[in-house]
């Protein structure tokens, strides 16, 4: 996802995070990400399966 003018994207904050030395910010947005990534790992296997089952 990218920045919008309204909200920034998790990849952004991380970003922002680093620069800012906000150690604690950075570790609750790299549980974030690894939560999401999770998500779309199952997401994608479950739109693979469904390819293969046409």
């Amino acid at each position: 996802m990218k920045d919008s003018y309204t909200r920034k994207s998790l990849f952004s904050q991380i970003k922002d995070s680093i620069s800012n030395s906000d150690f604690e910010k950075l570790s609750n947005l790299q549980i974030q990400l690894d939560s999401e990534m999770k998500n779309l790992r199952k997401l994608y296997a479950d739109y693979r399966r469904n390819l293969m089952s046409l």
